[in-house]
């Protein structure tokens, strides 16, 4: 029994493209992850610690909520390219770890 050959060549991601809109997805889907590896850590530490120190639950909780729901609404915003939205939902993430961390201070001191 024979196989059906491949109707193009498998290249796995390593072919040069000139299709422009391509490269541009990649390098913006690039840069999101590259963002998220700078900012998810850090607030999964300040949020852990603060849970650790025993900090307020209700104002930790909705730190948390708003941090996670800001991110996943930064990472929609910066895949399609919507800029306002991008900005304020980055803004408010960091908003939100700053008083995940003043939540952890609070408790610790």
């Amino acid at each position: 029994m024979k196989l059906p050959s491949a109707k193009r060549e498998q290249t796995f991601g390593f072919a040069k493209t000139d299709n422009t809109n391509s490269l541009e997805v990649t390098q913006r889907w690039g840069n999101i992850v590259m963002n998220d590896l700078e900012t998810i850590p850090l607030g999964l530490l300040i949020f852990g610690a603060g849970i650790i120190a025993g900090a307020d639950p209700d104002v930790h909780y909705r730190a948390m909520i708003t941090f996670t729901v800001a991110r996943c609404l930064f990472t929609y915003a910066y895949a399609n390219a919507i800029q306002p939205v991008r900005t304020l939902c980055h803004g408010v993430g960091v908003m939100a770890t700053l008083v995940g961390l003043g939540n952890a201070l609070s408790a610790i001191l």
